[in-house]
């Protein structure tokens, strides 16, 4: 039964894990609680306090484990987010001014750091070339 069960963060499978989750399981990939209301069958965002449950505890926070007595998982949990905040907010930007961004790679920790050494090692080698 628990086979097809992931995480609602990353979509690992947490089938292995003994169901019903404790309130202190882990995903085994990404380390996300998984007690939580994202991965709960009565969350519902377009509800009061997001849950289909009347009775339920409000919960602040629906990402972080918690001690809700009505939790049970769900098999769909797991959304692919399409982008993140950053790059939404650089699109956004973009459109505001009418300029193009070309957010491919804007993640890249390599293309990152040659730009970081590009601009101050070019920097520097002006600024030597004016102090001489």
């Amino acid at each position: 039964m628990s086979d097809n069960y992931v995480c609602w963060k990353c979509g690992a499978g947490i089938g292995h894990l003994p169901f019903p989750l404790g309130r202190m399981s882990k995903c085994d990939k990404c380390n996300a609680d998984l007690h939580v209301c994202c991965l709960c069958k009565f969350y519902d965002k377009s509800r009061a306090n997001q849950c289909q449950e009347p009775v339920a505890d409000p919960v602040v926070d629906k990402r972080r484990a918690n001690f809700c007595g009505y939790f049970e998982a769900k098999l769909d949990a797991f959304q692919i987010q399409e982008t993140s905040g950053a790059t939404t907010a650089q699109q956004e930007l973009a459109a505001l001014f009418g300029d193009s961004v070309d957010i491919s790679d804007s993640n890249d920790p390599d293309k990152s750091k040659s730009e970081l050494e590009r601009l101050f090692v070019d920097n520097s080698a002006e600024k030597n070339d004016t102090d001489t």
